[in-house]
């Protein structure tokens, strides 16, 4: 297939972004070389320090913020004249208030907020950062004739920032993500995770808030100081779980001089058949270096 080169357009653009733009389309072989120096390589990886792709929730995602949900599952059975059960949670940590606990049709109990489990029933206890809870009826159990179901219900915290012990989940099926090492080479590019599976991919549109400039006394395009470089991205492979994957996500970063800082990653990560999952990296800077145009020649690639 042939590879052509694209002619900068300056535009406004989505997101309060003006400047110069281009695009792939939908045979994705084209490229500005005005963005040849862009390099958006580099290891991603949690700016918190912990899971890079966690739990999707239907609240938009921002790096340090944390959400709530709600859930209910199965506390395991009581047998026949038995006056006490315990177990653990499957999520944590707990949100002080939300925990409840249910012994077939007649025990009712809740979580006072301090981590007391009261009702008329019977009390106990559950710990809202292990997410063990303990409880001992009264004489309820005298009148169950048979084993009783016991089912609870509770509030736990998932940080989107993904940071130690902030109750992230993980939003990959069987192996937890850390990391992207990113490889980029014009628009082509691959990730690799920390477990080893790679997705490729390749860069389906870059902006700018300003647009490089060329300089005519030397022929070369140069970054604007300050200026904001944004590039979706589209990447696919098969995770180490062995589920087939799709990412789609952002990478940006700023010019500084004659280095490229701030450079991030936010995305979603979307399984076929499994989870979905948010994505918020991180990467550090790096030296840029913008390439020298043909000056004189009838068309100059990626002029403005």
């Amino acid at each position: 297939m042939k590879r052509f080169v694209w002619m900068g357009t300056c535009l406004i653009v989505a997101l309060g972004l003006s400047g110069c733009e281009w695009g792939t389309g939908s045979d994705s072989e084209s490229w500005s070389s005005s963005y040849n120096w862009v390099n958006f390589s580099g290891a991603y990886r949690s700016a918190a320090g912990g899971i890079l792709v966690t739990d999707y929730t239907s609240t938009p995602s921002t790096p340090g913020s944390t959400n709530i949900f709600n859930t209910s599952e199965s506390g395991g059975t009581l047998p026949v004249n038995e006056r006490a059960g315990g177990g653990k949670t499957q999520h944590t940590p707990i949100a002080p208030g939300s925990f409840s606990l249910r012994v077939g049709d007649a025990v009712s109990l809740s979580d006072n907020g301090n981590g007391i489990l009261e009702g008329s029933g019977g009390n106990g206890k559950v710990s809202y950062t292990g997410g063990t809870w303990n409880f001992e009826l009264y004489d309820w159990a005298e009148q169950f004739q048979s084993s009783q179901s016991i089912r609870i219900s509770y509030a736990y915290y998932v940080s989107n920032a993904g940071t130690g012990g902030s109750g992230a989940q993980a939003g990959s099926s069987g192996k937890t993500i850390y990391s992207f090492m990113v490889t980029q080479q014009g628009q082509n590019i691959t990730l690799t995770d920390n477990n080893g599976a790679v997705y490729s991919g390749y860069i389906k549109q870059m902006r700018s808030t300003t647009g490089a400039e060329r300089d005519h006394a030397t022929g070369q395009y140069m970054p604007q100081n300050g200026d904001m470089i944004v590039a979706s991205f589209e990447c696919k492979g098969t995770s180490a779980a062995g589920k087939e994957v799709r990412i789609v996500g952002t990478l940006q970063g700023e010019v500084a001089a004659s280095v490229f800082t701030g450079r991030t990653m936010t995305g979603t990560w979307i399984e076929t058949n499994g989870k979905t999952g948010d994505i918020n990296g991180t990467t550090a800077a790096i030296a840029i270096s913008p390439p020298v145009a043909a000056v004189g020649s009838e068309t100059v690639e990626g002029a403005l």
